[in-house]
């Protein structure tokens, strides 16, 4: 830090002006306080003035004198007695400083301003985000639910769609006892070249397939699906009862049954009737 500057040095009038009046002038011609560059330059003050300064102060403060009551200001308005100093002139590197924190400061609200809008905008894709998850998971619940509806006795979809807990007895992914059963028609790429049209064997595949799958139904089982020449079905003891393996044997003998009067039914759609056909 640059030195304190020193504290003007004020001498005594009468012993001045003895020392003036042995050099042959009086105490007013002889410069009592001095003011070591306090603005660049050095000026004097008369000793009558009684002016007063103290570290610390700069241009424009007022010096006031007990004596006389002539007061000095500093800096470029003032009254008659003044201490005037010359403007002071930036250099060409204080300038390019200056510019370069302006540029900073506007940079830097640039800056936190697109930061802001980031964090909002983060904030919204992550709220879309989470709401397109929570939407995929409804819809894959309710086309899981939707597949099991019409696999169901229409009686018991009403059950299905009010209560949880029967729902989640086939949603849930742990293993249920259930019988399987899967009926497949036998020779049943030769009976399709055998049909007349291909239109008349996709009527009577199609139509064999529905009525097995009534018959799971109201025995109280699950139709899973048409496998193309035949069906699978299943009777879970939840869905059931504890009669499940008496409804699956009840079904697959009735399918038989129903096959014979099906086929018989669609004679007409064959060139020749294979007598040993059948499930």
């Amino acid at each position: 830090m640059p030195d304190e500057p020193s504290k003007p040095q004020k001498r005594d009038p009468k012993k001045a002006g003895a020392e003036g009046s042995a050099k042959g002038g009086s105490a007013k011609d002889d410069p009592s306080i001095v003011f070591p560059n306090i603005l660049r330059n050095t000026r004097t003050v008369p000793a009558t003035a009684s002016a007063f300064w103290s570290p610390g102060m700069t241009g424009n403060q007022i010096f006031s004198s007990e004596s006389s009551g002539m007061t000095v200001t500093f800096g470029p308005v003032g009254p008659s007695a003044s201490y005037t100093s010359g403007p002071v002139v930036r250099g060409e590197r204080e300038r390019e400083l200056e510019q370069q924190i302006s540029h900073l400061k506007q940079e830097t609200d640039a800056l936190q301003k697109r930061l802001l809008e980031q964090q909002q905008q983060a904030g919204e894709e992550r709220d879309t985000v989470e709401q397109l998850k929570q939407t995929v998971a409804e819809l894959q619940e309710k086309e899981t639910q939707n597949f099991i509806l019409h696999r169901i006795h229409p009686d018991a979809r009403k059950s299905f769609l009010e209560s949880k807990e029967f729902r989640e007895e086939f949603l849930s992914p742990n293993p249920r006892p259930a019988f399987v059963m899967a009926v497949d028609l036998r020779r049943s790429t030769e009976l399709m070249l055998k049909s007349r049209r291909p239109k008349l064997f996709a009527e009577f595949i199609t139509g064999l397939c529905t009525t097995l799958g009534n018959l799971v139904l109201m025995n109280h089982g699950v139709f899973d699906k048409f496998t193309g020449d035949g069906i699978l079905a299943f009777f879970p003891e939840f869905y059931s009862g504890t009669d499940a393996g008496y409804y699956a044997m009840t079904v697959a003998d009735a399918c038989h049954r129903v096959f014979a009067e099906h086929y018989r039914a669609h004679y007409s759609s064959f060139h020749t009737v294979i007598k040993d056909v059948g499930l």
